[in-house]
């Protein structure tokens, strides 16, 4: 299954970028990481192109036990051939998922993550497979 994925997360003056890098390394694995600058805002870029750069995440969804809240999260914020979805920093830096509105849920502002992919329920289904009960 091909798809781009691209993880922004804002720096704010009061925050080491450093710990939002390891924020974004908690919970993926980048193949690049970099920090820019555009009109006084700083920001951290990642992106990732092959699935097992989101192995850490897969693995969270899994220990945490949140797979059925987060396959609702996913397949709420389908947009055409695109999944986009937002983060709580703090939680990612203490190696939890937590899925968050984009703006006012996580104070620092959140890690936003945008997959495009063909088959975006396909991806889904991969990444937060239905539970089903025993």
């Amino acid at each position: 299954m091909d798809c781009n994925i691209n993880i922004t997360a804002n720096i704010h003056p009061t925050e080491d970028p450093e710990k939002v890098k390891i924020a974004i390394n908690n919970l993926f694995s980048p193949l690049s990481l970099t920090i820019s600058e555009t009109q006084g805002i700083r920001q951290i870029t990642a992106t990732i192109t092959q699935q097992k750069g989101l192995q850490k995440f897969y693995t969270r969804l899994r220990e945490e036990r949140i797979l059925g809240a987060a396959r609702r999260w996913l397949r709420q914020n389908v947009h055409n051939s695109t999944i986009e979805f937002c983060l709580h920093k703090q939680a990612a830096f203490s190696n939890r998922i937590s899925f968050c509105a984009p703006d006012g849920e996580s104070p620092l502002g959140p890690i936003r993550v945008n997959i495009e992919c063909d088959t975006p329920r396909v991806f889904i289904d991969w990444l937060a497979p239905r539970m089903t009960k025993k």
